[in-house]
């Protein structure tokens, strides 16, 4: 494996890269990194080319001038993948990382052979209420604290991807046309009637709920998981 930082725009981006093959991107959650794919890593680089990305402000990857939003992580991540001659990949996208997948597929589709949506969500109203709850007082105390420390103003902007930075629709999610998984655990904190639009409105799209499974289905059961993640990618290889 090799980590390395990538230049874009106004920022760096930091991937980790390991394997040969078909490229296949992953993409992580909002205020984590890379790091979360440590049980998919090995077990995928066996037969495709894995670039982990840690997005704009978060992990190894520096923040940068711009306001952050999906949009701007979209262009980063074809940036990234034009910056290692990547014309297309297949991508794993888990909670904000499924929908940065969905941007990048919305507004740069010759980009995207497959998706895989993990936990990802269109809406706030997507959330179920405890865990929306949470990510609004979250964002009150960061807002407060953003005023006094450039940390938390960055802090809030990541928050803020959660809240105010989810703009694709439904009709924009209709264009999307390749092959899509869309994956959530039983337990989910996303509402699984919202899962279930998103995988009604994407063309191609299949859907998997796993039972007794949580929003974290890809690090508590990651056996499970890259089973059925490698299967539907095999299916598409075949």
């Amino acid at each position: 494996m090799k980590s390395v930082y990538i230049p874009v725009a106004d920022a760096e981006i930091f991937c980790r890269i390991a394997g040969s093959g078909h490229p296949l991107v992953l993409l992580h959650g909002n205020n984590e990194d890379s790091r979360i794919f440590e049980s998919q890593l090995a077990i995928f680089s066996q037969t495709y080319q894995v670039i982990a990305i840690d997005t704009r402000g978060h992990g190894h990857s520096s923040h940068g001038t711009a306001t952050l939003s999906f949009t701007r992580i979209a262009l980063d991540i074809v940036a990234v993948l034009d910056y290692l001659a990547i014309q297309h990949a297949n991508f794993i996208g888990f909670s904000d990382g499924g929908n940065s997948a969905m941007y990048v597929a919305v507004k740069h589709p010759s980009y995207v052979d497959s998706l895989i949506l993990v936990g990802a969500n269109l809406t706030t109203g997507g959330m179920k209420k405890k865990p929306l709850f949470g990510v609004k007082l979250a964002y009150s105390l960061t807002n407060l604290l953003a005023n006094v420390s450039s940390k938390y103003h960055q802090k809030k902007q990541i928050i803020d991807l959660m809240l105010k930075q989810l703009t694709l629709t439904i009709e924009d999610i209709k264009t999307i046309q390749a092959p899509t998984l869309v994956v959530a655990g039983e337990n989910d904190m996303i509402e699984e009637a919202h899962t279930q639009l998103i995988a009604d409105s994407i063309p191609q799209a299949e859907l998997v709920i796993i039972p007794d499974a949580d929003h974290f289905l890809i690090m508590k059961q990651p056996e499970l998981f890259n089973q059925i993640a490698l299967a539907f990618l095999a299916k598409l290889a075949n």
